[in-house]
């Protein structure tokens, strides 16, 4: 599981625990977006219907995962 792999790697970099959650809550916030509005053909509005938040919210998380 790619969850289990990553928190493996980061252990093992000696990771801090808060960072290492950052990271795989930023990774997890990529894939859902970039999943979800793709699934609904790049529509922002109906990706964000469909994950359950708020447009404003949703375009957020988005903007937040590009800039990363």
């Amino acid at each position: 599981n790619g969850m289990a792999e990553l928190g493996r790697a980061l252990v093992g970099a000696r990771v801090p625990f808060a960072i290492a959650k950052r990271r795989a809550i930023e990774d997890f916030e990529r894939a859902y977006t970039e999943a979800v509005l793709a699934s609904h053909g790049g529509n922002v509005t109906r990706a964000a219907e469909a994950s359950g938040l708020a447009l404003r919210y949703f375009q957020v998380v988005k903007a937040r995962t590009r800039d990363r």
